[in-house]
């Protein structure tokens, strides 16, 4: 949680994988990395809310009874919900679920499961929740799902990847954002667009390429941002604060390649001809931030986003390996 404060992002999404709900070593891991979040989250007063991401889930062998039993584990044991750290939404707490619609093997039947565990008035109190559904970019076109995803009180449609450049956003824009809210506003469901810097596979999957869909400087971000909050969005989701893998990390960055380990591929900041600072895109969605809360007037061109913390390095702010 270091610098969120400083830069002024609300809060972060944990997001805890369906492999953590087995048990084992690997939950008591998750569980560890869970507490030490929300103890950061209490020290520097941001919110905090776990998101289950249902990626590693097999069908015929699982099923989604394991994220519940998790949840109350989580609620009994590690007492998350009471924290006054924990992010409460329609005065409950707010729980996130991953992967339905985008996965093909998650079937409607196991999201109903869920919305009548967490939403349901036969559930104990101290568990039930608001829902958040991370869902694919085109569920508002998906009449087999409309039901389900109706009964949700956050929408959230997945987009990274999704698009490569200002044109593509602003058919996507038009095509499913905008679609997606007023289907969200139709249904008394909170609409969470997602926005990010940039992406690419490289490091997950053969065959894919560096830099695929480039930052430019922060302008690929800003576009999107922009069109979102001109769309009348109320929130934003950034993704992701740390996700190196997939080239769409926030958090501090190496400015260049004699900052980054020597083994391995790093997208570092000047790999689309730009000199910025470590803390530039968390500079940018301090802007976001501030232009969501009405404190400043939107702006369609970037620029320098104002009130950096951080100056250019004189050293290198990764160690090298080897």
């Amino acid at each position: 949680v270091y610098k969120r404060q400083e830069y002024d992002i609300d809060g972060v999404f944990m997001q805890r994988f369906y492999g953590v709900t087995r048990g084992g070593d690997r939950r008591k891991e998750s569980d560890q990395i869970l507490n030490n979040a929300f103890k950061a989250s209490q020290k520097y007063d941001r919110a905090i809310a776990v998101m289950y991401d249902l990626s590693g889930l097999q069908p015929g062998k699982d099923d989604c009874s394991r994220v519940i039993e998790d949840w109350k584990h989580l609620v009994d044991d590690l007492k998350i919900t009471e924290s006054p750290s924990y992010l409460h939404h329609r005065g409950k707490p707010l729980l996130a679920i991953w992967g339905f619609s985008v996965r093909d093997e998650f079937p409607e039947s196991d999201l109903q499961v869920l919305l009548d565990f967490f939403k349901g008035e036969s559930t104990p109190e101290k568990y039930r929740a608001t829902v958040m559904l991370g869902v694919d970019h085109d569920f508002h076109q998906r009449n087999n799902w409309l039901d389900e995803m109706a009964q949700a009180d956050v929408i959230s449609p997945w987009a990274v990847g999704r698009f490569g450049d200002d044109n593509g956003h602003l058919n996507f824009m038009n095509t499913h954002v905008l679609p997606a809210q007023d289907w969200c506003d139709r249904n008394n469901v909170d609409f969470l667009p997602v926005i990010w810097p940039g992406f690419s596979w490289y490091n997950l999957k053969e065959n894919e390429t560096k830099n695929k869909r480039p930052r430019h400087g922060g302008n690929f971000f800003w576009t999107q941002a922009n069109r979102v909050i001109s769309g009348n969005a109320k929130s934003i989701y950034i993704a992701m604060f740390d996700e190196v893998d997939e080239s769409t990390a926030m958090f501090k960055l190496a400015e260049n390649d004699d900052q980054t380990p020597d083994q391995g591929y790093w997208l570092a900041l000047d790999a689309d001809g730009y000199d910025l600072p470590s803390d530039w895109y968390l500079r940018c969605a301090k802007l976001a931030t501030e232009i969501v809360r009405g404190n400043t007037d939107n702006r369609t061109s970037l620029g320098t986003p104002p009130d950096g913390i951080d100056e250019f390095s004189a050293w290198p702010v990764a160690a090298r390996c080897g």
